[in-house]
């Protein structure tokens, strides 16, 4: 899917529910830019609430 069809197809449920929501997850070896690219993307196709979908790294703890 191009940016332009992936703009389209989200513009498109935007107009037809407008509480819609974006959930964007991407693969660490994806450029931030590309990222923010995106996230305009499903602004400007109207959708004005989004979550970023994030993998936390374990942190090790100390066990006492």
């Amino acid at each position: 899917m191009t940016k332009q069809e992936a703009a389209a197809a989200i513009s498109k449920r935007a107009k037809e529910n407008k509480s819609v929501q974006a959930v964007i997850s991407a693969d660490k070896s994806l450029a931030y830019g590309d990222v923010v690219e995106i996230i305009d993307l499903v602004k400007v196709a109207g959708v004005s609430t989004f979550a970023l979908n994030i993998e936390r790294k374990q942190v090790a703890t100390r066990e006492e």
